[in-house]
């Protein structure tokens, strides 16, 4: 039965940001923590997990991400700039250092509160910004994405199986990129048929840089929900969270 369900697995696509994980439980476990969230970081996971804390907790961690990246025989087609490949290239890319810390307490019986602040996802990449070295600067040699988040949550113990919980994100994103800026660089002169050319293409080359940054509006989105224990070896926790 498991072999069948691996074999009939869709395809998956690759994205350009990683979501990281908050917790070190949580992380190990590979994110499958909604059934059995607790402590400051059941704000991510499902925030009825909460009414688990039986007393003050804190806690706070960091990640240690080491982007290594490399394209090989890369090129760019079409074109008569020189040096646009085929070749390899690595990326050149810093550590990254995702920060995620917390707070839960109950306040009696029923009630429990907590907030967590972290970094969900995000990637910051470098490459060779040289033409002549990297084709691709042309399309980016640099990119960012990271969101940065505060979520208050609290939670309410309706019985001994069952507690709701609720809470708000606040956050912020930043993106940006920084690519090289391809065009033609001397409109009368042409590249001859034996250079690669048809004898009437224009010369192509680097005419500059261009950078851009963009900061969205300070947001907030809504993160529910249920953790119920309809025996003693099983938990059930349903969790939503708003775009």
């Amino acid at each position: 039965l498991l072999g069948a369900c691996l074999l009939a697995a869709g395809a998956s696509w690759a994205g350009n940001v990683d979501t990281y994980g908050i917790g070190s439980r949580a992380t190990s476990l590979g994110g499958a923590y909604a059934a059995n969230a607790e402590g400051p970081f059941a704000a991510y996971y499902n925030p009825a997990g909460l009414t688990q804390t039986e007393s003050p907790v804190a806690s706070a961690g960091l990640m240690v991400l080491d982007p290594n990246l490399e394209a090989k025989n890369y090129e760019v087609e079409n074109s008569n700039a020189d040096n646009l490949g085929p070749t390899d290239v690595s990326d050149e890319s810093d550590n990254l250092y995702p920060p995620h810390l917390g707070l839960a307490m109950p306040i009696n019986d029923r009630w429990s509160i907590g907030v967590a602040a972290y970094a969900p996802f995000g990637l910051h990449l470098e490459w060779e910004d040289n033409p002549a070295k990297n084709p691709m600067s042309y399309n980016v040699y640099e990119s960012w994405y990271d969101r940065r988040v505060v979520s208050p949550t609290a939670a309410y113990k309706v019985n001994d199986q069952l507690s709701l919980g609720f809470g708000v994100s606040f956050g912020r994103s930043t993106a940006g990129k920084e690519y090289n800026v391809y065009s033609v660089v001397n409109p009368n002169k042409v590249l001859p048929v034996a250079l690669g050319g048809n004898g009437d293409d224009p010369v192509y080359g680097k005419a500059g840089t261009f950078e851009a940054e963009l900061t969205d509006d300070f947001n907030y989105s809504a993160n529910i929900g249920a953790m119920y224990q309809p025996a003693e070896n099983w938990n059930i926790g349903p969790t939503y969270r708003s775009q």
